[in-house]
């Protein structure tokens, strides 16, 4: 399928359901598509996980700097646990940042 429509709906899921979010989110973070890792990490970022510091810690070692620059982050954000919190966003040029 298309990574754009897999990235578009983890977010409408976690959206509904930070529980139903982590456990997509938890699969897609080994997606093929960078934008869809990428999308991952922000929904386990606001959502928390049980194997967060372990997941984060592997994408640092991503082939894509980006999924590495959000990883990192979030590593030393670390999760909202559910609560909603800060997204990392693309900035201009593909760049991470914090809102």
């Amino acid at each position: 399928g298309n990574a754009d429509t897999r990235a578009q709906a983890l977010k409408a899921i976690s959206r509904l359901s930070c529980d139903g979010g982590r456990d997509v989110a938890a699969a897609l973070v080994n997606d093929e598509a960078p934008e869809v890792r990428w999308t991952a990490i922000d929904v386990l970022v606001r959502c928390g996980s049980p194997a967060f510091e372990e997941t984060m810690t592997r994408l640092l070692s991503d082939p894509e700097t980006n999924v590495q620059v959000a990883a990192a982050g979030a590593l030393l954000a670390g999760p909202d646990k559910g609560e909603k919190g800060r997204k990392v966003r693309k900035g201009r040029k593909g760049k991470s940042r914090r809102r």
